[in-house]
């Protein structure tokens, strides 16, 4: 089929496709969209978790999980405070500026674990979602 078309409309057909090459892809509502992170998490006190709870990179990786699967579309910031290797207490705050009741959650026999910190990532954001029902 190239061939029938001749050098002139080979011409004419690159010199409209190739300005398109150049064109970026994508959506611009891409670019318009915020920066701002769906869930804020900061933890103060983070170096008293157990080395083998995964510290509080593990918490907050664990709170963006918990939000993912039961709240993908609620942006919040999570506050904890660890007050010790078995207790730690956080603060949630929505998108809107609603503070929910601070948190506690602690362990009597041992410090907190990973499981732990998940357990508690997953309560907390199933207090978001009752708050966010209500």
């Amino acid at each position: 089929m190239l061939r029938s078309l001749g050098i002139g409309m080979l011409a004419k057909i690159a010199f409209i496709l190739l300005p398109l090459a150049a064109v970026p892809i994508g959506s611009a509502c891409a670019m318009n969209t915020s920066s701002r992170p769906m869930v804020e998490c900061r933890v103060v006190g983070g170096e008293k978790l157990p080395a083998d709870s995964g510290g509080s990179d593990a918490f907050c990786a664990a709170i963006l999980r918990a939000a993912a699967d039961q709240l993908p579309n609620l942006r919040f910031e999570v506050d904890v405070l660890v007050r010790g290797p078995s207790s730690m207490t956080a603060t949630l705050t929505t998108a809107d500026g609603t503070k929910l009741p601070e948190q506690t959650f602690s362990i009597s026999d041992r410090g907190l674990t990973r499981k732990s910190l998940e357990r508690f990532a997953n309560g907390l954001v199933g207090e978001l979602a009752r708050a966010a029902s209500r």
